[in-house]
């Protein structure tokens, strides 16, 4: 009953997280949700990979660092902080500075739920070739993801670190 309870106190705090992203971006989920240019499986985003677009990871920097596909670079949508997630207000910022909107982006997070929020916002900005990873890395209830699939992934990526996507951007 704890291990519920404990998740589902997580599981609120992203809930929370997200509802208050959504209130503080202007445009988010205007369109219903359907924004996103598209939403693939693990085997189509590796397939989109291999074809070029780049696998932006929106999910925290510890999440990135404790494993991600080869090659991803991390624009966390949420920060994990003491408190649960706090919303990134830098987010489409750094994704504005880094990619041009015409670059073919995947995006994927842990799930398929932020990953699918940061598709609809950069689709309401603009990029027309953003495609979000439908299950993410860790899979969903009902679909395995990136790493349940035996994809290649990494824990470290030169240049693909938060930290160093703010310097390239910019921004401290």
């Amino acid at each position: 009953m704890t291990h519920m309870r404990t998740r589902y106190q997580r599981t609120g705090a992203l809930a929370i997280a997200i509802a208050l992203l959504a209130a503080a971006t202007p445009g988010w989920g205007a369109g219903g949700g359907d924004e996103a240019a598209g939403v693939a499986l693990f085997d189509e985003a590796k397939r989109l990979m291999d074809d070029g677009y780049t696998y932006l990871d929106v999910r925290s920097e510890p999440e990135y660092a404790a494993g991600h596909p080869a090659g991803a670079e991390n624009v966390p949508l949420l920060h994990a902080g003491p408190r649960g997630m706090t919303p990134n207000p830098e987010f489409m910022d750094v994704v504005r500075a880094l990619y041009a909107t015409d670059a073919k982006i995947v995006v994927g997070c842990k799930g398929g739920g932020r990953s699918l929020r940061a598709a609809e916002m950069m689709a309401a900005a603009g990029y027309a070739h953003v495609v979000d990873q439908r299950a993410g890395f860790d899979g969903s209830r009902d679909e395995p993801g990136w790493a349940a699939a035996g994809l290649p992934a990494e824990a470290a990526t030169s240049g693909g670190s938060y930290a160093e996507l703010k310097r390239r951007a910019g921004r401290r």
